[in-house]
């Protein structure tokens, strides 16, 4: 891969590496070490860029491997995120907007209790907006197996919500 092939179709991939990893590792630090790692081992592998079919879904193959490698080493210290609203401008009360940014932080604070490979795949799908035959190809998993941790990691954010909602309480 030539220097420009490299920056033109890897380096713009690092914000969306970033917040993969971050979601993943919940750890920022973590995560930037771990992109930075990513990034390096493409420019060092000097595969031409033709051998790639997706370079995007390679290079978040990567960003999992080696979050789940350190999640499996243990060698990351768990952090909760801070949240940056990335959704559109919108012009609503302040009140509203504030009661969305703190649905938001529940979310946020409810993926962070999910199984890694729930909150994987809720990061992929609904945050990056990958699309089904995407995540299988990024996770190896099978087709029905990525549908059904979907589900029941949706599942279990909703009850949570629900259950917020209902009774007030706060979840760790």
């Amino acid at each position: 891969m030539t220097t420009a092939e490299f920056q033109l179709n890897v380096l713009p991939l690092k914000n969306k590496l970033y917040a993969f990893a971050c979601r993943l590792l919940t750890n920022a630090e973590e995560a930037r070490d771990t992109v930075q790692e990513v990034m390096l081992k493409m420019w060092e592998s000097g595969k031409p860029l033709a051998d790639y079919e997706n370079i995007e879904a390679w290079c978040m193959t990567m960003v999992r491997n080696r979050s789940l490698d350190k999640i499996r080493v243990g060698n990351i210290r768990q952090q909760h995120l801070k949240v940056i609203h990335r959704g559109k401008r919108f012009e609503k009360p302040h009140s509203e907007k504030m009661e969305l940014q703190e649905m938001v932080q529940h979310v946020i604070r409810f993926m962070n209790t999910l199984p890694v490979v729930q909150r994987e795949l809720v990061e992929l799908r609904d945050f990056q907006e990958k699309s089904y035959e995407e995540l299988v190809e990024i996770t190896g998993l099978e087709m029905s197996q990525v549908k059904v941790y979907l589900h029941r990691a949706r599942k279990t954010i909703r009850e949570k919500i629900t259950e917020l909602n209902a009774y007030g309480l706060q979840h760790n």
